[in-house]
């Protein structure tokens, strides 16, 4: 996308440069249909193909795995202005569910299932993977996959009420080993482990 704007850039610029300074004595008379053809038609046709098949080749990139390790799939669900964050449940232990915090092992491909309670929103990690929208009654998944350990953030990037400036996701990639060790702490039954499986932030009202 970069290198594609790059070259359009270039090409009008020396276009320009061209209009700007060539000699007059050899300027070339070109009539306004070829004009009005080539750059109103030809030229924008063109570009926006290319540009459409991109983003359909990204697309399908935003939905597959990422290398051959098969996917941890998690639970999101959107609503006004949170994020719910539901891990699977283990034949012993209770379930777990954050709140405006999705904690991920690193290195791993993590496939997220996206619905949301209430009107659209869109989730986005902008260091992990493009947008997706999450509409009321569709189920729609993303993959992504932190390379390393670190705290990135989140946003909603689809404007759904008042507060939706902070509607913000915070993403805690971890080593495998600390991960498992969290999740396995978290879904500690209760007789076992006293704390609280639900990190919660405050909510404003609607």
């Amino acid at each position: 996308m970069l290198a594609g704007a790059i070259l359009i850039l270039v090409l009008v610029t020396a276009m320009a440069l061209y209009a700007v300074y060539r000699d007059p004595q050899r300027r070339a008379t070109v009539s306004p249909k070829v004009l009005l053809l080539g750059g109103g038609l030809v030229f924008p046709v063109v570009v926006l193909t290319a540009l459409l098949v991109y983003g359909l080749a990204l697309m399908g990139e935003l939905r597959a795995p990422h290398g051959t390790e098969s996917p941890m799939e998690l639970r999101v669900v959107a609503r006004q202005w949170s994020w719910q964050v539901h891990y699977p449940e283990k034949t012993s232990g209770r379930p777990v569910v954050l709140e405006n915090e999705l904690r991920i092992p690193a290195g791993r491909p993590v496939r997220l299932n996206l619905v949301s309670e209430d009107v659209i929103h869109s989730f986005w990690v902008p260091s992990l993977a493009g947008k997706m929208d999450v509409i009321p009654g569709h189920r729609r998944q993303i993959t992504i996959q932190a390379d390393l350990p670190g705290r990135l953030r989140g946003q909603c990037a689809e404007f759904c009420g008042r507060n939706h400036a902070r509607m913000s996701l915070l993403v805690v990639a971890e080593s495998a080993e600390d991960f498992d060790a969290w999740l396995a702490s978290a879904s500690a039954t209760p007789s076992a482990h006293d704390d609280t499986t639900r990190a919660t932030s405050p909510r404003t009202d609607r």
